[in-house]
């Protein structure tokens, strides 16, 4: 009740941690971000922390590039393409 409490204001699905920005932009998403950003969201783009929420939108509504994208971050290769 003290989670759902606290976060009352972000409607059905409040998040689990909110990160510190610094901490935020060095994991792997933030890095991605910096990295690919810009091209990928184009003006939508503003930085990994304010931007995450507009990737999630784009990795929904674009799952082939998206998991070439994670695919290639990873750098894991098939024999046969999936």
């Amino acid at each position: 009740m003290l989670y759902y409490g606290c976060y009352k204001d972000f409607g059905p699905d409040p998040p689990a941690w909110i990160p510190d920005p610094k901490v935020a932009s060095s994991t792997n998403v933030g890095k991605l971000l910096k990295r690919r950003g810009k091209v990928l969201l184009g003006d939508d783009y503003k930085n990994p922390v304010s931007s995450f929420s507009t990737f999630q939108e784009f990795s929904v509504s674009n799952p082939e590039v998206y998991w070439k994208i994670v695919l290639d971050e990873l750098n894991i290769v098939f024999s046969v393409p999936p």
